[in-house]
């Protein structure tokens, strides 16, 4: 889940503003799928944050099956 919040205050007659975009609250689930360069194929889905979070501990997972990675698709499923 993805939250948008806007907060403004008013000071010296002029408005500060502050935004903050994509603040997480909830973890996201994503797809992985991981080929090696040997032809090998991991399939599995992890939860995360973030994309860059998603994508590190894909290929966290991938390394410690020895798998050495040729690419990851990375979908995320919400």
């Amino acid at each position: 889940m993805t939250t948008t919040t806007f907060t403004s205050s008013i000071k010296s007659n002029s408005i500060v503003s502050s935004y903050n975009d994509s603040t997480q609250l909830v973890d996201s689930i994503y797809h992985v799928e991981a080929y090696g360069e040997e032809d090998e194929y991991l399939n599995f889905e992890i939860m995360a944050k973030s994309f860059t979070e998603a994508m590190n501990e894909a290929e966290q997972i991938a390394m410690q099956e020895m798998i050495n990675i040729s690419y990851i698709q990375l979908t995320n499923m919400d």
